[in-house]
């Protein structure tokens, strides 16, 4: 009887212990791809970005036998090559006796999480990965493997299903001008003539530079990941002057020296974009001798990753 006792024991932990079960089979083990282009990756910056493969959850079950509870965690591997990339994933549990509900997006850790723990024979869970793009994580392709784990009663068997991660960062550059409104031109004014003329007779007369009287932006920013940083070289180019007028392209001043040619470097990866300079840091030297009428210039801005 002892003995009886001892096998129907034994019989009834294996029966109870937890499974994965793909839905369908092998789509849970489905590999996770991020491969955005470098446009996509820029405007994802500060945010989140889907991946590019699969397009739809990944589902599974966790069931179990004799025993109405399941429990889950996840956890993943560390990035290969190390990283500081931010996986995260949002899951979707349901089963024919439990509530639908959908968990918060969460971070997928190295150290393994508890994804659930239901009074239930069955989960049926359905995975939405995204990526945190800071934008400090150097180009590079870069792995590790998710991995589900149902346990099962002391001494029963542990069930588990893996998918492994893929993630490309580009290399990128960008810049863009900060507190520009949407379909707003980027200038400069410099408007001394009628009720401002007196400022402009008293910047010739201190042999001042003259701060711009309005601007359609706050500052040009600049984003890369390249670690060596990046450098802005900047051109300024007359489009339109009266004639015979002495007011030309030197005559654009950036902080104390003459724009046009100038270049200004910064360290990377810079994290997101940063500040390279504001539009009020530009002023306009002038000498009394300019010709009364209407000028204008371009400034260009070249951005190139140093390496």
């Amino acid at each position: 009887m002892l003995l009886v006792a001892s096998i129907a024991s034994q019989v009834l932990l294996g029966a109870s212990a937890q499974h994965i079960v793909c839905t369908p089979k092998p789509a849970c083990t489905t590999p996770v791809l991020f491969a955005p282009t470098e446009a996509v990756y820029v405007a994802a910056l500060g945010a989140t970005l889907p991946p590019t493969s699969p397009t739809t959850p990944i589902s599974f079950k966790v069931q179990t036998g004799n025993r109405n509870s399941v429990s889950a965690e996840v956890g993943r591997s560390p990035w290969t090559p190390a990283g500081g990339l931010e996986l995260e994933a949002r899951f979707t549990l349901s089963g024919p006796h439990v509530t639908t509900r959908v968990l918060d997006w969460m971070p997928v850790t190295a150290a393994p999480q508890a994804l659930f723990s239901d009074e239930a024979n069955q989960i049926d869970v359905a995975v939405e990965y995204r990526l945190a793009v800071s934008g400090e994580v150097p180009p590079g392709t870069y792995t590790s493997t998710v991995t589900y784990q149902a346990a099962g009663d002391p001494g029963g068997s542990l069930d588990s299903i893996t998918n492994t991660v893929t993630v490309t960062i580009p290399a990128y550059i960008s810049v863009r001008f900060g507190g520009l409104a949407p379909g707003q031109i980027p200038t400069i004014d410099f408007a001394y003539g009628g009720a401002n003329v007196d400022a402009y007779l008293e910047a010739v007369v201190a042999h001042d530079a003259l701060p711009p009287t309005a601007a359609t932006f706050a500052t040009l920013e600049v984003a890369t990941n390249s670690p060596g940083g990046y450098r802005i070289a900047i051109t300024v180019s007359a489009i339109a002057a009266p004639a015979q007028s002495s007011l030309t392209v030197s005559n654009i001043d950036l902080l104390g020296r003459a724009a046009d040619g100038r270049t200004i470097d910064g360290d990377g990866p810079t994290n997101g974009f940063v500040t390279v300079l504001r539009a009020h840091d530009f002023a306009l030297k002038v000498s009394g001798a300019e010709a009364p009428g209407f000028y204008a210039f371009e400034v260009a801005y070249g951005a190139t990753p140093l390496p």
